[in-house]
This record gives structure tokens, sequence and C-alpha cells, in this order.
């Protein structure tokens, strides 16, 4: 798991309905999840898609790489 993705299941084992998941269940939630960067560019992509969704919302950390 990468860091990413351990600091979003930190914060989701925190947060009901989440935190009643078993270990097995929050680690197969958080390694299926798709990080994507919501840009001007991009928002109508992602938010006006017919596609079913649950966005967590992390705000004030990147990295440019």
């Amino acid at each position: 798991m990468s860091s990413e993705q351990q600091e979003v299941a930190q914060f989701i084992n925190k947060q009901a309905p989440f935190s009643m998941l078993q270990d097995s269940a929050c680690s197969y939630f958080v390694n299926h999840l798709d990080s994507i960067y919501l840009t001007r560019e991009n928002q109508t992509q992602w938010l006006n898609s017919e596609q079913p969704k649950l966005f967590l919302i992390r705000s004030g950390l990147y990295d440019l790489v």
C-alpha cells in the first residue's frame, strides 16, 4: 500500500460508516480507489459523469512530480 493509500485508510477508518468495516474490506476499498486531481479543465468530465462515484476531498496537499 502506498503512503497516499495509507493516509486515506487512516482517514476513512475514523469516519462512519467506513469505521465499521473489517480490515480486509477497508483494504479492498482503499486499493480500488482512483485518485484524481480536479482542475478547472477536467471538472466537467468527473462531476457530470453518469458513473457512480464517491468523492473523498482532500485539499491543501499536493506534490509536483
